[in-house]
């Protein structure tokens, strides 16, 4: 029992019965509660025996309630162990969830990539057998079109051999009936001979010539007959022939026909084949259809989250930008001031250079003959007036310039005529005119 209370006693501040136990009976943790308040009374020497000091409570306590205290005690601790072994049965379950989460998500993610290559797939054969079906329906209808009209050719055919058939009967029939009716012509004429009497003269010469005369009739008769067999042997061969040939054709063209008739129910029962597929790809692909849209929820889903990362990114961007168009213009503005002050270094040694060139002409005759002048005075023109006769002339220093640098005129006389004068002495004597150093020069 002082073992007991010298692990309770050090552990009492690590455990707290109402944060680490939620599930503990009410009884168990008032006994627990007055075994803390037993072990703040409790002290132990240095020997290691643990004495209890002289409180009220402790007093009154039996030595049964000690070991009721150690009996809750090792409950609390049977309890701890339990809800440790259940902390780390959640905790292996959690991480056997979180592990089967992430597979879910690669199968998820393997599925979705299937599922769309199984939808590219189906769509593919979906166009595919359309366009079989069609080329199938198109030769089908073709193949009937054609069967048709070999169909009404072979009937206007064998219509046209019937006809030349009967019409080569009808003249077989002819030439029979005519050959009989020579027949009888001859036998009524033998029959005539038949019943004339026999009129044999005595004379030798009248019966030689009544023999010889009835020899070449015979003759011509058995002459006639043979031609007339012959002819009419040589129309039936050719006729016979014919009707052979005729029917020959006929027979080969119903073949022809039988076979592009099979063909076509062969290719109608390939195209029916064709059109069952697609009817079950058709509800394959209906099927991958929803779970396609499901997907594209998803994905939906996905790319709001990127539309709204991509407009902060371009938030940012355009922020970026606006810094980047500032840096600009001030660096645009100080190059502009750079450049105002190297025109304005520029312009001060010009008005020096003029100013020093006043300052000699006033020294000096400021006339210039027109002989020793080959170019504009001007310091900032190089235009020749070698040829200009007479070289043009400012009316107020006397120099000699081009026509564009005496452009610009000021009155003078009592008339007030202008009078042509150059950009400096403009300035000089027009207090309302521009600087001469502020226009463009003259090129």
């Amino acid at each position: 029992s002082e073992w007991s209370l010298v692990s309770a006693k050090r552990h009492r501040d690590s455990i707290s019965p109402s944060s680490t136990y939620p599930a503990m009976s009410s009884s168990t943790a008032i006994a627990e509660g007055e075994l803390i308040s037993i072990l703040d009374s409790t002290t132990i020497s240095p020997a290691g025996s643990a004495t209890v000091s002289p409180t009220p409570t402790a007093a009154v306590l039996p030595c049964e309630m000690c070991q009721n205290y150690e009996l809750s005690l090792k409950n609390a601790q049977d309890s701890e162990r339990k809800m440790q072994d259940e902390l780390k049965a959640a905790r292996s379950l959690a991480e056997r969830y979180e592990s089967e989460l992430v597979e879910e998500r690669q199968y998820r993610q393997n599925l979705e990539k299937k599922m769309m290559e199984t939808a590219a797939q189906t769509e593919e054969q979906l166009n595919e057998s359309a366009k079989s079906f069609a080329a199938l329906s198109a030769k089908f209808d073709e193949a009937v079109e054609s069967a048709r009209k070999a169909r009404l050719e072979t009937t206007v055919t064998v219509e046209a051999a019937k006809e030349h058939i009967s019409l080569i009967e009808k003249e077989h029939s002819d030439l029979v009936a005519k050959f009989e009716k020579l027949l009888g012509v001859k036998a009524a004429t033998a029959a005539i001979m038949r019943e004339e009497p026999i009129d044999i003269t005595s004379d030798v010469d009248s019966l030689q010539y009544a023999v010889l005369k009835t020899r070449e009739e015979l003759i011509e008769c058995k002459a006639a007959k043979e031609y007339n067999e012959a002819e009419m042997r040589d129309e039936i061969a050719a006729l016979s022939a014919q009707l052979h040939e005729e029917k020959a054709a006929k027979e080969q063209r119903e073949n022809e026909m039988m076979d592009k008739l099979n063909e076509a129910h062969t290719s109608l029962g390939i195209a029916n084949s064709q059109i069952s597929d697609s009817e079950q790809v058709a509800v394959k692909s209906d099927a991958q259809a929803r779970q396609i849209t499901e997907l594209q929820h998803t994905i939906a889903e996905l790319e709001q989250q990127v539309q709204q990362v991509q407009s902060e990114r371009a938030a940012v961007e355009q922020t970026s930008a606006n810094f980047r168009q500032r840096c600009s213009a001030l660096q645009h503005e100080l190059d502009v001031s750079e450049q105002v002050q190297k025109d304005f270094v520029q312009l001060s040694q010009s008005l020096q250079i003029q100013l020093e060139k006043i300052r000699q002409s006033d020294q000096e005759v400021r006339w210039q003959w027109e002989d020793e002048i080959s170019e504009c005075s001007a310091p900032s023109c190089t235009t020749t007036v070698a040829r200009l006769r007479p070289k043009p002339r400012c009316m107020h220093c006397g120099k000699i310039f081009c026509a564009p640098c005496v452009s610009t005129t000021v009155p003078a006389g009592k008339n007030a005529r202008p009078a042509p004068v150059c950009a400096v002495c403009h300035t000089l004597l027009n207090k309302d005119s521009a600087p001469f150093f502020s226009r463009e020069p003259n090129k």
